[in-house]
């Protein structure tokens, strides 16, 4: 039973990596074929927003979703609507729909700039924890990233968010993929 346990911690250690996938990538100058990038902040009292990457070696489409303010759950929270399809979230009523949804076209050359980022900022990596009492309402931003068959989470509190300035360096980077279409 000790081997068949050695064996599987084995042949996890030698499986590819976050880290392996996206430095490959960077040698090839070519985009991982499968390669996903989600930012996530949930929805709350100050609003949300989500930002999805799905990319390949051809390019990819960029997906950003914001959340109005709300004490909704998210099973309550009313259906995505595109922009451009009615009052934008600025100068949105009471009664305009939740959550506002953009997409955008991102070149091969726009992914590999963003594989450049994430391995600067080793970015799979999880941040030191903060010292401080966790925030009330412990809401957490989530950054994911698959590259290939490799998979990585990470967790940073959104409190801690503005002295976690390398993780905010990747949301404000799928943020300007988003404005550059």
């Amino acid at each position: 039973m000790r081997c068949l346990v050695g064996l599987v911690v084995l042949w996890s250690a030698c499986g590819p990596t976050v880290r392996g996938e996206l430095r490959d990538a960077r040698e090839a100058r070519t985009p991982p074929g499968e390669f996903v990038v989600r930012w996530a902040e949930p929805p709350g009292p100050l609003g949300g927003q989500e930002l999805v990457l799905r990319g390949g070696a051809d390019g990819g489409v960029l997906t950003h979703q914001r959340f109005r303010p709300s004490f909704l759950t998210a099973d309550d929270a009313p259906e995505t609507r595109l922009a451009g399809a009615g009052p934008s979230l600025e100068d949105a009523g009471d009664d305009a729909p939740g959550p506002v949804a953009a997409e955008a076209a991102v070149s091969a050359e726009a992914l590999l700039g963003l594989v450049e980022l994430l391995l600067e900022v080793e970015a799979w990596e999880a941040p030191e924890p903060s010292v401080l009492a966790p925030p009330l309402d412990g809401r957490e931003a989530t950054l994911e990233i698959r590259v290939g068959g490799s998979r990585s989470r990470v967790l940073v509190a959104l409190a801690d968010l503005p002295s976690e300035g390398r993780l905010v360096r990747v949301r404000e980077a799928l943020l300007g993929l988003l404005g550059a279409r």
